[in-house]
C-alpha cells in the first residue's frame, strides 16, 4: 500500500510541474438573481436632483469601508442607512453586498477562479470539488484556491492612464546625480544587455520591464492556511512611483496551504509568454492600436519564499544558496535537553559497566542538535540560469526514477516555472533588504549580543542590556523617522523592519561605543558601512568593489570571532550583495517593504472564515484601482472627503512640492 501510495503522489507531482494549460475561466460573479442588473455606464445621479453621482458615491463609501474594515454585515448596513436619507424615486443606490460589489466588478476585470486539492494539489473542476484521490487521504477535504486576475487586461488598463503613460519614459529623461554610477536598476548589467539587445530602445518606447514579488503570508491563527499574492511593478515607472498601488500588478492570489511553484506561477506562464512576445495596447492619447512588449527582469522576496519559487532547498540546508553551489556543512550544538540529561547521567552513575558506550551515544544524540552552515570560502563556484534549468529537470528524473521526494540536485529539488517567465532568473533574483539584511543579519548581530543563551562568551554584552536601552531612550529621532526604537531587554523579539533599520543606520554604532569590546565594534562598523553603500542611490563602481572586499573580509572573521554555529545563509548572503547590485541596481530598488503593507491591505479585505476566495477576489479591485479611481474623481468635495477619511490625523497643509530628478523628497507648507 506505501508503494502504491508513493507513486500516487509521484504521478500527482509530475502532472502539477508540467504547466498544463489554465481550465476554462470562471468568472468571479456566476448566475444570480441580481445579475439581470444592468449598470448605466453615463454615470447617473444616486437619484434625481441628488448632489453626487453613482460613482462618487460607491467611490467615497468604498473609501469608508477600507479605512474602517468593515465586513459584509457591516457594508449592507451602512448601505442601507444612506439609503433611508436618499429619495426612493428613480434610486441608482446598490443597497446589497453584492450589487455594491458587482459595481465595481463590472468596471474592472475578470477573475478567473482555480481549485485544488489542499491534501495532493490535484487540480479540481468548480462542478465537481471532491478530490479524486479522496480514499488516500479521507480526512483531509479542504479546498485551496488561486485567483488570476488577467495580465494582459490590467496592463492594458495602465496604458490607457495619461499618468501611467508620462512616466513609463521616465528611464530616457532621468538626470543621473553623477555618471558612470549606478543610480536605478537601467544601470545594471542585466537591464544593459537588454538595451544592446534591442528589446529596450527608443524605437520600442512601449516595451517594458518588471519585477515579480510573491510571499506567504498567515491568515488565521488557528489555521494553518495562508495567503500567496503574485505582485508585479512595472521598473521603467520612477522610483517614487513604480510601487505606488495603483501601478502594482495582482497577478493572482492563492489561498490554502503551502503551494508548488509550478501552481503559483505555472497558471501565470501563459499570460507573461504572451506579453514577452507582444500584445495590443491603445496608450493615452493614441488613437492607434500598437504592440507593446514585457519581460520579467527581476524578482525579490524573502527566503523560505525564494527557495519555493526557484524549487529549491530551503535556506537550512545544502547547496541552498541561489547564487552559487556552496555545499554547507552540518554543525552540532548543545540541545535544551542537555542539564537534564546530565542529571539522569548522574542518577545512572552506578549502572552495569557493559552498557557504557551505547548509554554515551544515546546521551549524546540527546543532548545535541545539528544547524546546517556555510563557512567563508574565497573561491565560489557561479550558477547560471541555464545550467540551473537543467539541475531542475534532473532532480525531478531522479523522484520519478527513485521515489526519494526528498532528494535534490545541486538544490534543486524540481523544475521551477520561474525560468521559464524570467530573463534571467539568477542574476535577478535580488537580496532582500527587509528579511535578509534588517531581520536576517542585523537581528542576528543582535541575539549574539545580548541573548541569555550567549551570556558566558566573550562577544556578549547581556549585562549592560538596561545601559543599552537607557541610551535608546534617550534618543529623540529626527522628524524623517517614522518610529523610535522599542527597548532590546523587553521588546526585542517585536522588532520589525523599520525598527531594525533604524538601529543599523542611525543609532546602533554611538549607543554600542564603549559598551561593546573594541574589535567586535569595528566588525561590525565594517558591515553597517557597506550596507550604506550599497543601499545609496549613486553607487560607483569602484565602491561595488571596495564593499565586495570588505565584506569578505566581514565575514571570514565573523566565523573567528562569533563560532562557526554561527556562519548561517543571511551571513554567507553578504558574500553576493555586489553581485546583485551589479546586475540589478542599488538594493532598495528591489526591497520587499513595500509589499509588505500590500499584504496587510490584503489581510484587512478578510473579515471570516467564510467565502474567503470571494472576500479576496474583491477586495482586488480595492488595492490595485481605488487610488486612480480617487484621483479621478470629478466632485473636489468627494476628493477632499477620501482623502479626509485616508489620512484623519494629516495636519499638514502642503504648498509645495521641491523635485530633484524628477523625485519628489521635500515638501514645504504650514500647519494648520
Amino acid at each position: 500500500m506505501k508503494v502504491k501510495t508513493l507513486m500516487t503522489l509521484i504521478v500527482m507531482m509530475i502532472v502539477v510541474l508540467r504547466h498544463s494549460a489554465p481550465t476554462a475561466p470562471e468568472t468571479l460573479y456566476s448566475t444570480d438573481d441580481e445579475d439581470s442588473v444592468d449598470y448605466d455606464m453615463n454615470d447617473p445621479l444616486i437619484y434625481d436632483g441628488g448632489p453626487i453621482t453613482v460613482d462618487e458615491s460607491m467611490t467615497a463609501i468604498l473609501t469608508y469601508v477600507v479605512k474602517h474594515e468593515l465586513d459584509g454585515r457591516e457594508i449592507v448596513d451602512l448601505l442601507n442607512l444612506i439609503n433611508l436619507h436618499c429619495k426612493k424615486e428613480n434610486n441608482n443606490l446598490r443597497t446589497t453586498l453584492y450589487l455594491f460589489k458587482k459595481y465595481f466588478s463590472v468596471l474592472n476585470y475578470p477573475i478567473i477562479y482555480h481549485y485544488f486539492c489542499s491534501c495532493c494539489l490535484t487540480e479540481l473542476k468548480k462542478e465537481n470539488l471532491k478530490c479524486p484521490n479522496l480514499q488516500l487521504h479521507p480526512k483531509s477535504t479542504d479546498i485551496s484556491y488561486f485567483i488570476e486576475i488577467p495580465l494582459i487586461s490590467q496592463l492594458q488598463t495602465l496604458f490607457s492612464q495619461e499618468k501611467f503613460m508620462t512616466n513609463l519614459s521616465y528611464r530616457m529623461k532621468r538626470k543621473k546625480i553623477v555618471e558612470g554610477k549606478i543610480e536605478d536598476v537601467y544601470d545594471g548589467q542585466l537591464y544593459r544587455e537588454l538595451i544592446t539587445s534591442g528589446f529596450i530602445s527608443d524605437s520600442n518606447p512601449l516595451n517594458f520591464t518588471m519585477m515579480i514579488n510573491s510571499d506567504g503570508v498567515p491568515v488565521f491563527k488557528a489555521s494553518k492556511k495562508s495567503l500567496w499574492p503574485v505582485f508585479f511593478n512595472v521598473l521603467e515607472l520612477p522610483p517614487h512611483l513604480r510601487f505606488k498601488k495603483e501601478f502594482t500588478l495582482i497577478g493572482g492570489l492563492w489561498f490554502g496551504g503551502k503551494p508548488l511553484v509550478n501552481i503559483l506561477l505555472g497558471k501565470l506562464t501563459s499570460s507573461l509568454k504572451h506579453i514577452r512576445n507582444g500584445f495590443e495596447v491603445e496608450p493615452f492619447g493614441s488613437s492607434k492600436i500598437l504592440q507593446a512588449r514585457g519581460t520579467v527582469l527581476a524578482a525579490t522576496s524573502d527566503l523560505p519564499a525564494k527557495a519555493m519559487l526557484m524549487g529549491m532547498m530551503t535556506h537550512s540546508g545544502a547547496q541552498s544558496c541561489h547564487i552559487c553551489k556552496i555545499n554547507g556543512e552540518s554543525v552540532k550544538i548543545p540541545s535544551n535537553r542537555k542539564k537534564r540529561a546530565n542529571k539522569k547521567n548522574i542518577n545512572k552513575k552506578n549502572a552495569l559497566e557493559d552498557n557504557n558506550e551505547e548509554e554515551d551515544n544515546e546521551t549524546d544524540k540527546e543532548n545535541y542538535n545539528s544547524v546546517w552552515v556555510f563557512k567563508y570560502e574565497k573561491n565560489r563556484d557561479l550558477r547560471s540560469h541555464q545550467e540551473s534549468v537543467k539541475f531542475g529537470t534532473l532532480a525531478l528524473e531522479n523522484v520519478i526514477s527513485t521515489g526519494d521526494l526528498k532528494s535534490h540536485v545541486w538544490g534543486f529539488k524540481q523544475p521551477s516555472a520561474i525560468f521559464n517567465i524570467m530573463y534571467d532568473a539568477i542574476r535577478g533574483f535580488g537580496i532582500d533588504d527587509l528579511h535578509t539584511l534588517y531581520l536576517g543579519i542585523i537581528k542576528h548581530n543582535i541575539r549574539l549580543w545580548f541573548d541569555s543563551k550567549n551570556s558566558s562568551e566573550p562577544f556578549s554584552i547581556r549585562k549592560y542590556v538596561e545601559v543599552v536601552d537607557d541610551r535608546l531612550a534617550a534618543i529623540t529621532p529626527p522628524n524623517f523617522l517614522e518610529r523610535g526604537i522599542r527597548s532590546i531587554g523587553e521588546d526585542f523579539s517585536y522588532w520589525n523592519g523599520n525598527e531594525c533599520k533604524t538601529w543599523a543606520h542611525y543609532t546602533s554604532i554611538p549607543v554600542l561605543k564603549g559598551i561593546l569590546p573594541d574589535k567586535y565594534l569595528e566588525h561590525y562598523v565594517d558591515l553597517i558601512c557597506c550596507l550604506q553603500v550599497l543601499l545609496s542611490s549613486s553607487i560607483s563602481p569602484q565602491q561595488v568593489l571596495s564593499c565586495q572586499k570588505t565584506l569578505e573580509e566581514y565575514v571570514r572573521k565573523f566565523e573567528i570571532l562569533y563560532g562557526t554555529r554561527h556562519m548561517t545563509m543571511v551571513v554567507h548572503l553578504l558574500l553576493h550583495l555586489s553581485f546583485v547590485v551589479t546586475n540589478l541596481g542599488p538594493m532598495t530598488g528591489f526591497s520587499c517593504f513595500p509589499y509588505e503593507s500590500l499584504n496587510g491591505e490584503i489581510l484587512k479585505m478578510i473579515h471570516g472564515t467564510r467565502y474567503v476566495e470571494t472576500q479576496l477576489a474583491s477586495g482586488c479591485y480595492i488595492i490595485s484601482q481605488l487610488p486612480g479611481k480617487l484621483s479621478s474623481l470629478k466632485s473636489t468635495a468627494v476628493q477632499e472627503y477620501c482623502f479626509k477619511v485616508q489620512h484623519p490625523t494629516l495636519r499638514l497643509k502642503k504648498l509645495e512640492d521641491i523635485s530633484v530628478n524628477q523625485e519628489i523628497i521635500f515638501s514645504v507648507g504650514t500647519y494648520r
